[in-house]
């Protein structure tokens, strides 16, 4: 992997964290609502 942004170790970190959530986001709204519902991809339907 190339920085070419000279992000830190730890910013690299929480990048990989907000990534990380944002597929268990997905995986959760695919559990409750389906594939075929456009609520998997609302960030509103997480809560």
């Amino acid at each position: 992997m190339i920085n070419v942004h000279n992000l830190s170790a730890n910013d690299l970190e929480e990048i990989a964290d907000y990534n990380i959530q944002l597929w268990m986001n997905l995986k959760a709204n695919l559990r409750r609502h389906g594939v075929e519902n456009p609520k998997v991809f609302n960030h509103d339907a997480i809560r």
